[in-house]
């Protein structure tokens, strides 16, 4: 009987110690180790012109909810950076231009801006991925991009189309500026 109790308390107690060291993987990452595992392009953003890039990073114990939460957070910086953007070029329109009293040519301006920063927002591209294991959690890396060469160019073509402008037809140099404008804001 003392055996069966000695085997039983033997067994036990193994079974206990290696629960006990399994859980190892759900302590947390030092920090070392964390930022070691972050990508370069998280600490500077790449730079290249017409492009605008972001990045982010999210935490999840599902892989791919980390990766849309990091994707999501980094589209919303960008959306903060174009909107900063919108405001610069509006404000340079206005002052380079003269338009401070034509508020008609300004609100058009800036509205066609604003329509198409935000509908072509959905032209954000994943550019990087990475994933770390940081416990029992997963911690994404996103990093994306914009082309906003492309968005300038957009939004000269809507401001073309625009019955606003065609109807002043003695704006065609103002036109040209506005595009240099557009090319300087959107090209860092």
């Amino acid at each position: 009987m003392k055996n069966v109790l000695f085997i039983t308390l033997v067994l036990t107690s193994l079974f206990v110690n290696s629960c006990g060291t399994g859980g190892k993987d759900l302590a947390p990452p030092s920090k070392d180790r964390v930022i070691d595992e972050m990508p370069s392009w998280m600490y500077v953003n790449p730079v290249e012109d017409g492009k605008i890039f972001d990045s982010a990073t999210e935490v999840s114990q599902d892989l791919q909810m980390a990766f849309d939460k990091a994707e999501m957070k980094a589209s919303k910086n960008m959306a903060g950076k174009m909107e900063s953007k919108m405001r610069a070029a509006t404000s340079r329109v206005q002052e380079e231009l003269g338009f401070g009293d034509d508020s008609q040519m300004t609100d058009t301006f800036s509205n066609t801006m604003e329509q198409l920063v935000n509908k072509s927002l959905n032209g954000v591209r994943v550019v990087e991925k990475k994933p770390v294991r940081e416990g029992n959690l997963w911690r994404a890396y996103v990093l994306i991009s914009y082309d906003a060469a492309d968005a300038a160019e957009q939004i000269m073509n809507e401001m073309k189309k625009n019955e606003a402008i065609q109807k002043r037809k003695a704006h065609k140099a103002e036109l040209e500026d506005m595009r240099k404008i557009l090319d300087e804001a959107f090209s860092d």
